[in-house]
């Protein structure tokens, strides 16, 4: 049985352009969407601290998050150096009712 994968990753930006690094984190997240193996690819902002932003992300099983590393806008992303990852917590669900 595949085990879906769920993450927050706390990021905080590189770069003074806020509107720029928000451009790109919002293409990286419509192209991640379209992939087969990911449920949910979604950057949220801190409200008091503009250039801090958390990531949400849930994929159905490893091998989908390996394709999406390895994904060529992925590693576009990464390249660019926008962003230093300050945490990655990886998470189990619950279950039961939302």
């Amino acid at each position: 049985m595949n085990k879906n994968i769920n993450k927050f990753a706390f990021l905080e930006a590189k770069t003074q352009d806020l509107v720029a690094l928000k451009n790109e984190l919002n293409e990286l997240s419509r192209l991640t969407t379209q992939e087969s193996a990911c449920v949910e690819f979604m950057f949220y902002q801190y409200d008091t601290k503009p250039d801090k932003f958390i990531l949400k992300e849930k994929f159905v099983h490893q091998e989908g998050y390996r394709v999406h590393l390895a994904a060529h806008y992925t590693q576009s992303f990464f390249a660019k150096d926008l962003v230093s990852v300050k945490e990655v917590i990886v998470v189990d669900e619950l279950g039961g009712v939302s």
